[in-house]
């Protein structure tokens, strides 16, 4: 992991006591709340020019299996991140991804794309525990499980209550994939993440919001 690469500074109001802690490489299951697990997509089920579900769930570290049904159509990730692309695919084939960090991710069929062949994988926010006492609970936010691709990084927001705009947290982005902190005042605390490129613009969109009530 390029340590270099990361930024860390103290965010204002947000933290009384801060340790960070970055893991890589492997995801822990007991973040995760259990074993890495596989959420399976069809491709093109009755030679339809649709991914089905066209909404998949998954947690960090958890894999995605296209499975083709039909012929003449590819997963390709559709963000500007280049994530990923199986290529055009034959009925019978099968394509996996490891979807590493927190995020909403939008992909598309490429030769169906006039067509509105278009899936979306959602990954959330992992933090332990939701809810603790204000200046003492040590809670532990984890957006990733491995560094992100080069020149991509993490951007992690969040928003105090229900008022105002989401703002950059945790010294996002690019910083490591777990972040550990207490909170320095009470309510509840939404965060958010995704993948960024910070020179092309280009950006997964935001994870599934998690909440943390803070008392």
């Amino acid at each position: 992991m390029n340590h270099a690469a990361r930024r860390v500074t103290r965010p204002v109001s947000l933290v009384c006591a801060l340790t960070v802690s970055v893991l890589a490489g492997t995801a822990s299951p007991a973040l995760a709340g259990g074993p890495p697990t596989t959420a399976h997509v069809e491709v093109g089920p009755g030679g339809d020019p649709v991914f089905s579900p066209k909404n998949a769930h998954a947690r960090i570290g958890d894999t995605v299996e296209w499975d083709w049904a039909s012929s003449g159509h590819s997963s390709t990730d559709s963000s500007g991140l280049g994530l990923w692309d199986s290529g055009v695919l034959s009925q019978g084939d099968t394509f996996s991804r490891v979807f590493t960090a927190a995020g909403k991710y939008h992909y598309v069929s490429t030769p169906d794309a006039g067509a509105g062949m278009t899936g979306v994988v959602r990954v959330p926010m992992q933090v332990n525990p939701k809810s603790g006492v204000a200046g003492i609970t040590n809670f532990r936010f984890t957006w990733g499980d491995a560094a992100p691709p080069a020149g991509v990084y993490f951007e992690v927001q969040c928003l105090e209550g229900s008022a105002g705009k989401f703002r950059d947290c945790f010294g996002s982005p690019g910083l490591g994939e777990t972040f550990r902190t207490t909170l320095g005042s009470g309510g509840t605390w939404h965060f958010r993440a995704r993948l960024l490129n910070t020179v092309s613009g280009a950006h997964t969109n935001w994870s599934p919001i998690a909440t943390v009530a803070v008392t």
